[in-house]
């Protein structure tokens, strides 16, 4: 048997840190606005330069205030560091790693992500029945990740360089599509 993903267990500030000392642009966050005590309208927009729901159309007016959002966060700053820390403790936030640099053209990898996650909107079930994919709750990605088979990991990560949910306790799990070669079990 083979592996889709690897994790890594750290705290949240080790973590932190890690991600401020890379030379990366900050984060993306996705959040999910069912478990944000007061829904779309308590969304941390102080946090990040851009703000959006990935649900459009019909599905955006009827559910914006429980749908997924994406956001980009602005700094590694101090107050941006309560803030996701308090958002990831609560598991209502998923942090989206990227290997964007520092020289990435402002709202591009915002763009691509946005069109890569929505897409995950609505999967396909039984007898080709539409369903809602809530891959944007980080209490389910974990487990998720961990049925689908390598090709499915990879096609779901698509421009991700790993994933960062919180743990009931509050460490932090980095989650990575696994390496190719690395793969066995």
């Amino acid at each position: 048997m083979t592996r889709s993903i690897d994790i890594v267990v750290n705290s949240f500030s080790d973590m932190w840190s890690e991600l401020a000392k890379s030379g990366t642009h900050p984060p993306y966050m996705l959040i999910d606005c069912s478990g944000l005590k007061g829904g779309a309208a308590k969304l941390p927009r102080h946090v990040c330069h851009e703000f959006d729901c990935l649900f459009a159309g019909k599905l955006a007016n009827e559910l914006a205030d429980v749908g997924p959002y994406l956001g980009r966060l602005k700094s590694f700053g101090t107050d941006i560091k309560t803030t996701v820390e308090k958002l990831l403790a609560i598991q209502v936030a998923t942090l989206l790693l990227t290997d964007s640099v520092t020289n990435e053209k402002p709202g591009q990898g915002f763009a691509q992500l946005h069109r890569h996650f929505r897409k995950f909107n609505v999967v396909q079930g039984p007898n080709n029945k539409q369903l809602f994919f809530r891959y944007y709750d980080p209490r389910l990605i974990y487990n998720v990740l961990q049925a689908l088979d390598f090709q499915q990991v990879t096609e779901f990560f698509g421009p991700l360089k790993a994933l960062v949910v919180a743990e009931t306790g509050g460490r932090t799990i980095t989650i990575k599509a696994a390496e190719l070669a690395g793969q066995a079990a």
